[in-house]
C-alpha cells in the first residue's frame, strides 16, 4: 500500500513538473540548470514537459495490476526513473559548473526518492 502511494505521489509531482516544463519552459529551465533559455531551449524544454506528463499519466493509470496488487512495472519505470534523474542532476551540479537554485534540491528529492523506492520493494517482496 504504502508503494502504491509513493507511486501516485511520484506520478503527481512529475505531471506538476511536466505541465510546468510545457508552459513556461523558460523559467523552470533557468532555476533549475542556471542557464538563459533561448527558443531552441523552449523547444526541448517543452518536449520533455510532454514527454514528463504522459509517462506520469501512465504510472498513475497503471497504478494497479489486474489482479489489484501493485503494478510493478509502473513501480520500476518509476523507480528507475528517479534513479537517472538523481545522478543526472547531481553529476551537472558537481561536474559541469551549472549552478541553478533548484538544481542541487532536485537532484537530492530525486536521490531521497529512489531510496525510498528501494526500501519499500525490498518491504514488499518480504511481505509477498
Amino acid at each position: 500500500m504504502k508503494l502504491k502511494k509513493l507511486l501516485l505521489f511520484t506520478a503527481f509531482l512529475e505531471f506538476t513538473v511536466g505541465l510546468v516544463l510545457f508552459l513556461i519552459p523558460a523559467t523552470l529551465i533557468s532555476l533549475l540548470f542556471g542557464i538563459e533559455s533561448d527558443n531552441n531551449l523552449n523547444i526541448v524544454g517543452r518536449f520533455a514537459g510532454i514527454c514528463l506528463i504522459t509517462f506520469s499519466i501512465a504510472c498513475w493509470q497503471r497504478k494497479n495490476s489486474e489482479d489489484g496488487k501493485i503494478n510493478k512495472p509502473a513501480v520500476n519505470s518509476m523507480f528507475i526513473y528517479n534513479l537517472l534523474v538523481a545522478a543526472f542532476l547531481l553529476y551537472l551540479k558537481f561536474s559541469t559548473g551549472l549552478n541553478g537554485s533548484l538544481l542541487l534540491p532536485a537532484g537530492i528529492y530525486h536521490s531521497l526518492i529512489t531510496v525510498i523506492y528501494v526500501f519499500l520493494m525490498i518491504n514488499e517482496n518480504k511481505n509477498s
